[in-house]
Parts: structure tokens; sequence; C-alpha cells
């Protein structure tokens, strides 16, 4: 059973950090402008808003950071991903 929540969690964790890793360059890329007409881009978007999208709609739906000029849903979203592999990680042991 802990060999199998082991592999569980090491799993869950690196999707978890590939995930930040593309969210992170569709930051960067977002910075810069280069995120309109690029297929690497699309597939990114592709990747990543599925993620994003329900905590956008969340604050939408509330009215939360309407005002902000940052992206709150791609920062919480963010957060919560971390959130998630610290505590795999604090019982993975």
């Amino acid at each position: 059973m802990d060999e199998a929540y082991y592999i569980f969690s090491t799993a869950v964790t690196v999707l978890i950090d590939i995930m930040l890793a593309l969210m992170l360059i569709r930051a960067i890329a977002g910075w810069f402008f280069l995120d309109s007409g690029s297929k690497f881009m699309d597939i990114i978007y592709m990747i990543t808003e599925p993620i994003i999208f329900p905590m956008r709609k969340l604050f939408e739906k509330f009215e939360w950071f309407e005002d902000s000029p940052i992206d709150m849903a791609y920062l919480f979203t963010s957060l919560a991903l971390i959130i998630v592999s610290v505590v795999l990680s604090l019982f993975r042991g």
C-alpha cells in the first residue's frame, strides 16, 4: 500500500510540476506578446486553460478581482497546485 501511494504521489507531483512550468511559459509569453498565432502557444493554452478556467469562472461569478491588472485566476491556480504538491510531498515521507 505504501509503495502504491508513493508511486501515485510522485506521478501527481511530476504532473503538477509540468503544469506549473507550462503555466510559467504561458505567463512569460503573455508579457512579451508571444501568445498569438503560434502553434506552440496554442498547445500550451490547450493544456493549461482547463486548469485555470474553473478558477477564472469562480472569480467572475463572485465578481472578485475584476479591476486587477494581474490575472488572479492564474495566480490562485498556481498557488493551489503548489499546495497540493507540498501536501503530497509531506505525506510521501
